[in-house]
């Protein structure tokens, strides 16, 4: 993995993803209005996916992925977060969204169908866009 925070791979790719970060700088932050709107389409909490990716979007490390992960588990009413362990190392992260269900198999097929109804919303999103944008340019 380019730009891993380890030891070994702190300084390997750093510029890289840098890069990617600036990159997906603003995509993320569309992640505040696609989906919550997914989730009202696909009959999950508009409202709690809104208020979880403001009030918890910023505490992931990523500058870019905790917005996303917010929303996602204010719209299934999960939390994330906590005791992780990567590569034998635990790894306590902070908590995202709150325990309104517990995490389970169910909730994998959930935060599919909210997946696909995103990328349905914003494919069908951009192409009015550039329709409107052809069309006046």
């Amino acid at each position: 993995m380019v730009g891993y925070k380890n030891d070994k791979y702190l300084l390997f790719g750093r510029v890289s993803a840098k890069i990617d970060d600036a990159a997906n700088y603003l995509p993320a932050r569309l992640a505040y209005i696609i989906i919550p709107l997914a989730a009202f389409f696909a009959g999950f909490s508009f409202q709690k996916a809104y208020q979880i990716a403001l009030r918890d979007g910023n505490k992931n490390p990523s500058p870019n992925s905790g917005i996303s992960e917010a929303a996602f588990a204010g719209a299934l009413g999960i939390q994330l977060g906590g005791v992780n362990y990567y590569h034998g190392k635990k790894v306590v992260k902070p908590l995202i969204g709150d325990p309104l269900y517990p995490l389970n198999e169910g909730q994998i097929i959930r935060a599919n169908q909210l997946l696909y109804q995103s990328a349905i919303l914003t494919i069908i999103v951009f192409t009015l866009l550039y329709s409107l944008f052809d069309i006046f340019f």
